[in-house]
Formats: C-alpha cells, structure tokens, sequence
C-alpha cells in the first residue's frame, strides 16, 4: 500500500452518503472500503489496516457506537470519525467516549469532511483539489 494514500472505510446505510464521502475520498487520493452495515463495517476494521473509518451512528446490525467500541477492545488504533444524522450533544459525547476521534452531525460538505479528516490524520495534504 502506498504510505501517501491513506485506506480508509466508509460505513453508512445510505449508498448515496457512502457513493458522495466515496468520490470525496478519491479526489484526494484516498483508497476507499465501504460497508452497508455494522457487522460487515466491524469485521472490515479487523481485517484491514486502516488509516481511517468513517462510521455512520445508526447502522443496521450494530450501531456505529458498538463497531467502534469493539475495534477499540481488539486493539485496533487507526482514527475514526463518527458522522450522524444525530446532532445532540449526548451521542456526540458518548461515540466520542467509546473510542472516536471526531463526531461530525449530517448534512456535511466535502470541505468540512476532508479538514476533520486531515486534522485527525494529521496530514494537510488531504485538501480537495
């Protein structure tokens, strides 16, 4: 895998939200996972090595809070970024609480995406073209 192009998983329920985050991802250079669901998101985390996980909160299976807190028990360290359509403060606290870097509330643009994304990443090259 090339070090400069970070791997990255998207996790949503909604194909238009993955396809979206997905091109956002490709312009600047991201290789992309996808998952439809918290069981498939769950076991992609433990079978990959991510950079980052992009991790809808309500997912069908398990809930993004639950993928998130057991990639944390497995030991698995890359960021995540929790995004919802849930914008209360209690959700946000408590992904934030289970292992998530960032917790970003729905709708999004690509601009605000790709910052939280290079400042948890730490790297200022991931800035859309």
């Amino acid at each position: 895998m090339d070090p400069h192009r970070p791997l990255v998983l998207v996790a949503d329920d909604s194909r238009l939200v993955t396809e979206l985050i997905r091109r956002w991802l490709q312009q600047v250079g991201a290789i992309v996972l996808t998952a439809s669901d918290g069981n498939t998101a769950l076991q992609m985390g433990l079978d990959n090595d991510l950079d980052l996980a992009l991790v809808d909160h309500v997912l069908p299976g398990r809930v993004g809070s639950e993928v998130v807190q057991e990639w944390r028990r497995q030991g698995r360290e890359f960021a995540v970024i929790m995004i919802s359509a849930i914008a209360d403060a209690e959700t946000q606290v408590e992904s934030l609480a289970l292992g998530a870097n960032a917790y970003l509330a729905k709708p999004i643009s690509a601009d605000e995406l790709l910052e939280e994304i290079s400042f948890v990443l730490g790297r200022s090259d991931l800035k859309k073209p």
